[in-house]
């Protein structure tokens, strides 16, 4: 995960952004890519893995379901960076506002069946790279054009064979906004295929969140609807989301691991 100046990022073309984040996606091993099963709901019958990451904000099922930073953040932090720098180039190229987000969800060549994001709370913002052919998202939408039934159940949104009408829409260098609680899916594709879904975990997980998450998510250059926090929590995750060496804060209480004499003598200030 090279550094990356975010200042220098921005002072690239569009163009140049789209040249240099492909290339630290191709760059990305495919043992990362594929280090875990997860949203089995999106993948094509008889597969059981795809590639797929997430970065940012995620509600783990453990830990009380408390939302927390993804490990893959922590490892891809500058690549985090330069896909926000570009989807909110993108934003502005189109006219529209800088688009809000905690979480961003990356695939690799998959070809998503037809699904509802259960998790989401809010629009969603998604984007592919790559020399591809096809691949648009369709998007379930009453005032659509096109009309398709659905080849399996959905849990919560429909049956094999209940009809619905939607709108295919090009996510090749350039943001498509849609609602991720409407059913949507990948139209078949050939060739290389990269996707970023940028979106804001539901309005119940956000309550939960850390403070300390908050201000890294921020320090990343994710545009959240979280209050302003405080500046020793903000100054942690600037020296994190930039690899700085964590200054040792005299407030902060001694790990509980610390144990005797050693702990007896910082409680101290020996």
């Amino acid at each position: 995960d090279q550094m990356l100046d975010a200042e220098v990022a921005r002072s690239m073309s569009t163009d140049e952004l789209y040249n240099e984040l492909l290339s630290r996606l191709q760059q990305i091993p495919d043992q990362v890519w594929s280090k875990k099963n997860r949203r089995l709901n999106v993948l094509p019958p008889g597969e059981t893995r795809s590639k797929q990451l997430i970065l940012g904000l995620v509600t783990p099922q453990n830990f009380r379901s408390l939302p927390t930073i993804s490990m893959e953040t922590w490892n891809l932090s500058q690549l985090t960076k330069l896909i926000l720098v570009y989807i909110h180039r993108l934003a502005e190229e189109a006219g529209v506002a800088k688009p809000l987000g905690t979480t961003l969800q990356l695939t690799k060549n998959l070809e998503c069946v037809p699904h509802t994001d259960q998790n989401n709370g809010g629009k969603s913002n998604g984007t592919t790279l790559g020399d591809h052919k096809g691949g648009q998202l369709f998007v379930e939408d009453p005032q659509g054009d096109e009309v398709m039934r659905l080849p399996d159940n959905i849990r919560g949104a429909g049956k094999a064979g209940d009809v619905i009408v939607g709108r295919r829409h090009q996510p090749r260098r350039q943001l498509v906004e849609f609602d991720g609680n409407m059913i949507h899916f990948t139209c078949p594709f050939d060739g290389e295929r990269f996707a970023i879904i940028l979106f804001c975990l539901k309005p119940s997980s956000l309550e939960k969140t850390a403070d300390l998450n908050k201000a890294y998510l921020s320090a990343l250059g994710f545009n959240t609807a979280f209050p302003a926090v405080g500046f020793a929590y903000q100054d942690l995750a600037r020296q994190a989301a930039f690899r700085e060496k964590i200054s040792w804060m005299p407030s902060r209480v001694p790990p509980s691991c610390v144990r005797g004499k050693k702990r007896k003598q910082e409680e101290e200030g020996s």
